[in-house]
């Protein structure tokens, strides 16, 4: 019995050293590289490890966790058309798309932050009748 009690906390305990671990990588890359170097300079030394990890993020992510997979690329053919375009862009949610010809080995360029064009507009001009 004392066994199975040992084995159990022993999984919980490392359930919970996962998730810390986690939340500390989302953390370090989520984290603004100007903000760590103002805490940097104002005299708080850890800020020089967490700066290094989020300038080289490689060092501690797995390879899967920054590049997407070939087979779930969203490739956009030059001949699409506008609204099969903006639906892949809408549906995916990636920000950036390989742009190809013959197939997708044949890449000719890429599409990039278009995902910034579901934005909202910075100004909208008010409407003036003159009626």
């Amino acid at each position: 019995m004392t066994m199975i009690v040992l084995e159990i906390i022993s999984v919980l305990l490392l359930f919970a050293a996962n998730g810390v671990f986690a939340m500390m990588e989302m953390a370090v890359v989520s984290s603004r590289k100007s903000r760590l170097k103002q805490m940097g300079e104002a005299g708080d030394g850890r800020t020089s490890v967490a700066l290094a990890l989020a300038e080289s993020p490689n060092r501690f992510l797995p390879v899967r966790e920054i590049m997407t997979p070939r087979a779930k690329l969203v490739c956009l053919h030059v001949d699409d058309i506008p609204e099969r375009v903006w639906r892949k862009i809408v549906v995916s949610g990636h920000s950036s798309y390989p742009v190809y010809d013959r197939d997708r080995d044949d890449v000719r360029g890429a599409a990039a932050q278009l995902k910034n064009l579901m934005a909202p507009p910075l100004f909208v001009s008010p409407v003036t009748s003159e009626r």
